[in-house]
This record gives C-alpha cells, sequence and structure tokens, in this order.
C-alpha cells in the first residue's frame, strides 16, 4: 500500500528531517508543490494522491531548492521576501516581539541561507512631518538606524522609502523593523486626535529582506548541523564522511534502518556533484534524489507473501511507527521512535503504550 505525503505532511517532513524553519518566501509550499486532491472534506485520501509527470516536475524543482538551502549553497541566487503591513494594524504601541522602548513596525522571523549581507528596505506609508528615528533589528540588537522626516533640501519632501545593507550570520533570526518610542511630551497624540486605524504617528508600510548579497561562507545553520553529521579534514576522509552522512540521511529520510544498497544508490550522485565543485556539492546533489525518492514522498506498507486478498495483515514495527506519527504529528517519527520500531518492540503492548502517550504529550511542542 502506497500513501503519498501530502504537501502539510511534506512540509512538516522537511523540518523535522533538514531543521528547515521560517522559510516562508524561500519555501513557499503552496507555491512549490499542488494543492492535495480532496473528498469530503479529507486531504490525505491515498487513491487522491496519485503523482502525474507534471507534479513529479514541482517535487524535482522543491528538491533543488531545498537542498540548496539546507546545505548552503554559495550560488543561491537573490531571494526577497516581501512582509506587507495590514491596514487595520495600529502602530502607535509597541509590538510583542520587539525591543522595550520601540512603537510599531513588525517582527518576522527569516532564515538567511548565508553569512553575507541583506537588504533592508521599509516603505513608510506617507513621508514623516517630524523627526523620528527607525531602526532595524536582528535578534534584538540594533544593526542599523536612520532618522526619517528630515528632507533633502529646503522645500522638498522627506523620503518615504529608506534601505539598509546589513551583514547577517547563516541561520534562522528574528528581525524587526520599528520606530524608538519617543516621549509622551513629544507625541502627537497629546495635540491631534486619531482619524485612522494607524493613527497619527508615521507608520511602517512595507518591510522588503532581499538577499544574500557578497556571500562569505555558508556559515553554521542548524540544517547544516542537522545533515553534516561529520566533517571531512581531508580527501582521503571524504569518502567514508560521505558514506556516514548519507546513511545517517537515509534512515531519518526513508523511515527505516539504512541499507548499504541505499547509499549505493546514491552514490553517482554524490560523486557527479564532487567533480563539480567538491564535497558539499556531493552532499547536496545526494540530498536531492533523496527528497525525490518514493521511499521519502511515500509511505509504503507492505502486505506480506501468501496474504489472502481482503485479508487482514498485521504491519511491521518501522511502518506502524510512520502511522502513529503522521497520525498524531503529521510529520516523521523521531529517533526514540524509529529505534524503538527497529529494535521489534513497538508491538509490544507496554512499549506501544509508552510510545503513544509520550507522543501525545509531546503532539504541542512539536
Amino acid at each position: 500500500q502506497l500513501h503519498r505525503l501530502t504537501r502539510t505532511e511534506y512540509r512538516n517532513t522537511i523540518r523535522d528531517l533538514l531543521a528547515i524553519e521560517n522559510l516562508r518566501a524561500e519555501l513557499d509550499y503552496e507555491l512549490l508543490l499542488p494543492a492535495d486532491n480532496s473528498s469530503s472534506g479529507f486531504d490525505n485520501i491515498a487513491e487522491l494522491l496519485f503523482v502525474s509527470p507534471a507534479v513529479m516536475e514541482r517535487y524535482l524543482e522543491a528538491a533543488r531548492k531545498i537542498s540548496r538551502l539546507a546545505i548552503g549553497d554559495p550560488e543561491l541566487p537573490v531571494m526577497v521576501n516581501i512582509h506587507k503591513m495590514p491596514l487595520h494594524l495600529p502602530q502607535d504601541d509597541a509590538v510583542a516581539g520587539l525591543p522595550l522602548g520601540t512603537r510599531g513596525g513588525l517582527a518576522t522571523d527569516s532564515y538567511f541561507p548565508l553569512d553575507a549581507e541583506y537588504s533592508f528596505k521599509v516603505q513608510l506609508e506617507r513621508a514623516p512631518r517630524e523627526q523620528h528615528e527607525l531602526e532595524i533589528t536582528v535578534d534584538g540588537a540594533r544593526v542599523a538606524a536612520a532618522t526619517v522626516g528630515l528632507p533633502p533640501a529646503p522645500g522638498a519632501q522627506a523620503p518615504r522609502e529608506l534601505e539598509f545593507r546589513v551583514p547577517v550570520d547563516a541561520g534562522p533570526h528574528r528581525v524587526g523593523a520599528t520606530f524608538v518610542e519617543r516621549t509622551a511630551a513629544f507625541d502627537e497624540r497629546t495635540v491631534r486626535p486619531q482619524r485612522r486605524g494607524r493613527g497619527t504617528l508615521p507608520a511602517i508600510e512595507i518591510v522588503t529582506i532581499s538577499g544574500p548579497y557578497a556571500a562569505t561562507g555558508p556559515g553554521e545553520t542548524p540544517s547544516r548541523d542537522r545533515l553534516l553529521v561529520c566533517r571531512p579534514q581531508s580527501t582521503a576522509e571524504e569518502p567514508p564522511c560521505a558514506r556516514e552522512i548519507l546513511s545517517t540521511l537515509v534512515r531519518r529520510a526513508y523511515r527505516r534502518p539504512a541499507e548499504a544498497a541505499d547509499v549505493d544508490e546514491l552514490w553517482p550522485f554524490y560523486e557527479a556533484g564532487v567533480a563539480e565543485r567538491g564535497f558539499e556539492r556531493g552532499i547536496q546533489r545526494a540530498l536531492e534524489r533523496v527528497l525525490v525518492s518514493p521511499q521519502f514522498l511515500y509511505r509504503i506498507e507492505r502486505i506480506p507473501s501468501g496474504t489472502e486478498p481482503g485479508a487482514t495483515f498485521a504491519v511491521s514495527d518501522m511502518e506502524l511507527a510512520s502511522r502513529l506519527s503522521y497520525f498524531l504529528w503529521s510529520s516523521m517519527p523521531d529517533e526514540e521512535l524509529v529505534d524503538v520500531a527497529a529494535a521489534g518492540k513497538l508491538t509490544e503492548p507496554r512499549s506501544l503504550s509508552r510510545q503513544w502517550s509520550m507522543m501525545e504529550v509531546g503532539q504541542t511542542t512539536r
């Protein structure tokens, strides 16, 4: 029996497999992958989750993009993430997630694929009529600031758009774009009533984050730590390290113990990548192949030989582990669940009850 991962299951599995999160623009799964067919309100019915050649092309493109982000490909193109503020959102008070002493703006979790410079472009709703200080923060620390409301020349209007180029380390970060709060003595609200949802103070309309520019390297990210379980120090160490990486990757991605044949199947892709641009490109190419493998895209439950048509049968421990995990988490089994299943203990009533209880407790934190 074959059950293709739904779009939600695919997104969650990528998150847990490669520790890639906060990729709203870089990995917009609604654009990368086709919508799942649904019937009677359910989008996870196996018979409806077929894969046409056009759908397979989408999976290939998704695999290329995900593998480049996970490894930190230095040839990544510039990516643009646009955040448009809702018109009804007031910006006269502090915003959750931003430092104390700030007013308005936004805080957003973003992923930076390389150690590089990134552009932060801020467009204001209107040109300020007096001076205010605008700042950009990364993980709560100020990285850029400018005073807005200063006309460039007598009689000219103050600009509505500002751009900052800031170096940022690779990995997930919380980005803020906000105003420094002024004292109540200078607050326009004391002399002019609010007439719009955003009040009378200057407000941010759009924040655009783009990059990378002038990249200096892949940096250290959670996805690289998850993927590169060893780091070769010489050319001679590369093949055994690659086999260790691919074996670990297969075990997680295929949701079962890895076999030598699995790594052998990936090896030509690794070697092709090494010929292109070294060890990490080889791992990237092998990862691409894993992400389009039926072993990854499908949850496979094999019918034991000799089973009569229509007869019931017991699934294996590994298949049961996937069933439980995707039922509760809509994602891949964690390490402990795989270990228990690989040891053949998951079907034991006491062990199954314990794992079920632990999974229910962890459901809200995963």
